[in-house]
């Protein structure tokens, strides 16, 4: 696969990747936001976009928290 190719097919993976969360799931399949944020993110691995080192030192524990406890807060919080 030379670089244009690869270059193309990630911005085209990035691209349905973004949509779907846009939407908020993809049409016609059970993907919601959470699912198509970890297809996007494995398929930046599976075109070595990004090594697997690279895509774990890209998680930022300080933001995953935040969002863990804001779940929290939601999922307890009367209606």
């Amino acid at each position: 696969m030379n670089a244009d190719t690869c270059s193309s097919s990630l911005d085209f993976d990035l691209c349905r990747t973004y949509l779907v969360l846009a939407l908020g799931r993809l049409p016609g399949f059970r993907v919601g936001r959470t699912g198509a944020a970890i297809i996007g993110a494995t398929l930046m691995v599976a075109v070595n976009a990004l090594t697997l080192p690279e895509a774990v030192e890209a998680i930022n524990t300080d933001t995953i928290l935040l969002l863990f406890g804001m779940m929290i807060v939601v999922a307890n919080s009367p209606d």
